[in-house]
């Protein structure tokens, strides 16, 4: 019965020490908070699931790549999941580091891939990317500007145009504005203003186009509207989270974090284009395509 009991216990300790363990390197979830969710929610999970454990870094794309060329060239290949940006891809196949997904995606019933992420990650007619993560930009609100919202705005279907005007009787009730962008240089802002120019059609970064004109002269019309702080905001998340501003755009992963930091107090909301106005501004652009240096 002894032995019986021994080579029980040598077997759960073999297999304790025989869980297969997946090794996961990441240029996405960098910033402390965003890594914490991922294992909490995401890679916790999987783990339990499937009995595996999962060794997820983060490191920049040109730091992961150089790692997984050595681990080609000694042949001794530690890495299981790449996840990389998506320009970068040409680098990878062409390296020959990445497998074709083609055989396991052509078995999938339920997913679509938008033709976007086709043309930068299927080459030759070969899969080897599948898109775990985009930038999207969200609208976040905080519930102490709903007092200004005009009547007629259906939060969840606002155009930029309706939240410009939002915005700015949120600055004329509160004698200051209250909407929240990174105004420090070099930061996010030009992914805010992207994001504006890419809803009104614009050609980004291209600014010679009528959607770029629109992102331009939206934010013009908001100039009263942004904090007084607005140029020491490299991040909009911490003037969000204590409330010193109650709008903002930003990357879908910053306006969950600030969020799930307080539910009841905010509503995010998505940004329809105004097609009315992009009509307006077509026409104006093709009268005259100088008529945005007045303003």
């Amino acid at each position: 019965m002894k032995r019986l009991f021994v080579l029980l216990l040598v077997i759960t300790v073999i297999m304790a020490f025989s869980v297969e363990t997946l090794v996961v390197s990441s240029r996405l979830w960098t910033p402390p908070t965003e890594k914490e969710f991922i294992l909490n929610e995401i890679i916790k999970p999987f783990e339990e699931m499937y009995n595996v454990k999962v060794v997820f870094q983060t490191m920049d794309d040109e730091t992961m790549l150089k790692q997984v060329k050595v681990q080609k060239e000694t042949g001794k290949i530690t890495t299981d999941v790449i996840i990389a940006y998506a320009t970068k891809m040409p680098e990878w196949v062409e390296n020959g580091l990445v497998v074709d997904l083609s055989p396991y995606v052509s078995k999938w019933t339920d997913r679509h891939f938008s033709k976007g992420f086709d043309s930068m990650t299927v080459f030759n007619g070969k899969r080897y990317f599948l898109p775990v993560g985009a930038d999207v930009y969200l609208t976040l609100i905080n519930k102490k500007a709903l007092q200004y919202k005009p009547a007629d705005v259906d939060v969840q279907n606002l155009t930029w145009e309706q939240l410009a005007e939002w915005a700015n009787l949120v600055a004329q009730g509160e004698g200051e504005g209250k909407f929240a962008v990174t105004g420090v240089p070099m930061k996010s802002l030009i992914y805010q203003i992207g994001a504006i120019s890419l809803s009104y059609g614009g050609h980004w970064p291209n600014l010679d186009n009528p959607g770029a004109v629109a992102a331009w002269y939206l934010i013009y019309k908001m100039k009263d509207a942004f904090s007084p702080a607005v140029k020491t905001y490299d991040d909009t998340r911490p003037p969000m989270k204590r409330e010193e501003t109650w709008m903002t755009v930003a990357h879908c992963a910053r306006v969950g974090e600030v969020y799930k930091s307080n539910p009841t107090q905010f509503i995010i909301a998505l940004l329809q284009k105004d097609l009315q106005v992009l009509v307006q501004l077509l026409n104006k652009w093709s009268c005259n395509c100088q008529w945005y240096k007045t303003f």
